[in-house]
């Protein structure tokens, strides 16, 4: 019992602290950008780790392993740089989304964390004595990432449809932008250019749906709009599923091996 109550701990802590970090930080200090570094290399590690674990297996079944086809698959850079690029949209949606998170998310937050977390260890408990001891804990966590996914991005989109009111709708799409970009800022520059985008073509989306009905007059039209907004917000429930998932699993196994 003491050692569950030790893991959820240092998981809560380890996972939300970063969080903290920058939620409470972007808006003074440009030194958050290294705990913004530092949850987008907890994200493209969790991808990096899967993408080799999966080459070294097709390695040993088919392939000399002093190939050149061998070595390819188990090095690390291919799959390095692959990831690094398809992470970065996943990261920076993350980043707002927690700029702009509001306080009753937070309690969602902590909440969704204890069910990661019980959703991993089940998936380890199942897999225990099926599976090789080493591939169990990978397994577990990407097994629960995907369900977290999904449920992370079905709480956003809900929150998105109906528990979000934006407060910078104005009649033209140039006061919108105006006030929705003067809404939300930073005093580090490269922080403030980012959020001020962000900010931007939220406003924009926000006054198309709302005042824009003579622009999208056709169904499909807006439609799309729609779809490609929730699209770039489950970018950011993916990452934030992704960030928690992994720390879950990096929790555990410092303080299962130490165990």
């Amino acid at each position: 019992m003491f050692q569950l109550f030790k893991l959820f701990i240092a998981t809560l802590l380890a996972t939300l602290l970063p969080l903290a970090i920058w939620i409470q930080g972007y808006r003074e200090y440009c030194a958050v950008i290294v705990v913004a570094l530092l949850i987008y290399g907890v994200i493209v590690y969790g991808f990096v780790e899967l993408s080799r674990r999966r080459r070294l297996c097709i390695r040993e079944c088919f392939f000399e392993g002093d190939s050149f086809v061998g070595r390819l698959l188990s090095g690390w850079g291919l799959i390095a740089i692959f990831y690094l690029v398809v992470s970065i949209p996943m990261w920076l949606s993350l980043l707002y989304f927690l700029a702009t998170l509001s306080q009753s998310f937070l309690i969602i937050l902590v909440i969704y964390l204890l069910f990661a977390m019980a959703l991993y260890g089940w998936f380890k408990s199942i897999l225990h004595g099926t599976i090789k001891m080493d591939f169990v804990p990978i397994l577990a966590r990407e097994w629960s990432f995907r369900i977290g996914a999904v449920v992370m991005t079905a709480m956003i989109f809900y929150q998105l449809l109906y528990a979000y009111e934006p407060i910078f709708l104005a009649d033209s799409l140039a006061q919108t932008t105006q006030k929705a970009t003067a809404s939300i800022g930073s005093h580090c520059f490269i922080i403030d250019r980012f959020l001020r985008l962000e900010r931007e073509g939220e406003a924009i989306f926000w006054w198309m749906a709302e005042r824009g009905s003579d622009m999208v007059a056709y169904g499909w039209l807006s439609s799309l709009i729609w779809v490609g907004f929730l699209l770039i917000n489950a970018l950011g429930a993916v990452g934030l599923a992704r960030y928690i998932s992994q720390m879950v699993y990096l929790v555990d196994r410092i303080l299962g091996d130490r165990s």
